[in-house]
């Protein structure tokens, strides 16, 4: 579970002699990972104690003052999976890293001897990766998916993973509509840590979704699903495809960067893969998909 960096020379002469219109890509070279396994650690991250840190799964990058910031999903300290933040038994594995930019070599100066070095972030006094906290359980699964910056804050959106359960429409919003035939199997949705996977009602699946305050399952409860989103179908892929998730934007502490607050905690269907960027000061452009598979042989597509 690295994170590779991959240089892409390109035959730019080569297009020019034969007179092609445009650049083609001649080559792609692997230089090696940036963090991980095989990575060399920074030096603040070795002294006063080595920081413990296998490997992680994902990587969304920002800039602010003057640092490209990494925001990486699930992380382990060692190749046994062990957490990288024992000390919160679990609840957080995401963990976050930083380059300053006057220290980014230049592109052509980047080789497998001279790779950038990340300095991710650490637990004071301990071998701790520091994973990050939005206030909500990020166990297996549940990941940071985009991050930017204002010039002044940092913020990040965060895949919490969990839908939502309804027993009529008005539990739902955003326009979405409850799918009373959809159960779940893991752990129910109200449950921060865990997974909750849809599923329709029958054999292993759990069938009703929402309990009531004595922990009694209420019958004829369901998924939030969006009957608009592009992968909806009147059929058992469709309906579990359409199921909204829920996503989280938190505003980073200026005080401690592995702290979160809560800015808005939005159920949506056609962002469970979302990129942010800023556009100017106060405007944020999201763009994104409702998941991550799409099976055109059934005509359902991602778009």
């Amino acid at each position: 579970m690295r994170i590779l960096m991959v240089f892409l020379v390109l035959g730019l002469a080569a297009c020019e002699e034969r007179g092609t219109s445009g650049p083609t890509v001649k080559s792609t070279t692997a230089l090696g990972p940036l963090v991980g396994h095989g990575a060399e650690f920074h030096p603040d991250n070795i002294e006063p104690q080595q920081i413990a840190y296998y490997g992680t799964d994902l990587g969304f990058t920002y800039i602010h003052e003057g640092q490209l910031h990494f925001l990486f999903g699930d992380s382990w300290a060692t190749e046994a999976y062990e957490p990288i933040e024992a000390s919160t038994a679990s609840r957080f594995d995401d963990s976050f890293g930083t380059v300053a930019l006057a220290d980014w070599p230049n592109p052509a100066e980047i080789s497998e001897d001279n790779m950038p070095l990340v300095k991710l972030g650490q637990n004071p006094g301990t071998t701790e990766a520091s994973a990050m906290n939005p206030g909500h359980a990020m166990d297996l699964g549940k990941t940071p998916m985009a991050g930017f910056s204002n010039g002044k804050r940092e913020f990040a959106i965060f895949n919490i993973v969990k839908p939502m359960g309804c027993v009529v429409d008005d539990d739902c919003d955003n326009g979405l509509t409850c799918d009373a035939g959809l159960g779940y199997l893991g752990t129910l949705f109200s449950a921060e840590e865990g997974l909750t996977l849809p599923c329709i009602e029958g054999g292993l699946c759990q069938e009703d979704t929402v309990v009531d305050a004595d922990g009694n399952a209420v019958t004829g409860s369901g998924f939030c699903v969006d009957r608009t989103s592009t992968v909806w179908a009147d059929t058992s892929a469709g309906r579990i495809s359409s199921v909204g998730i829920r996503q989280r934007l938190g505003l980073r502490s200026t005080t401690n960067p592995k702290e979160y607050s809560t800015i808005h905690e939005w159920l949506t269907n056609k962002f469970l893969n979302v990129t942010a960027t800023m556009e100017g000061d106060d405007r944020v452009l999201l763009w994104g998909r409702p998941g991550f598979v799409g099976v055109g042989a059934t005509g359902r597509s991602l778009g």
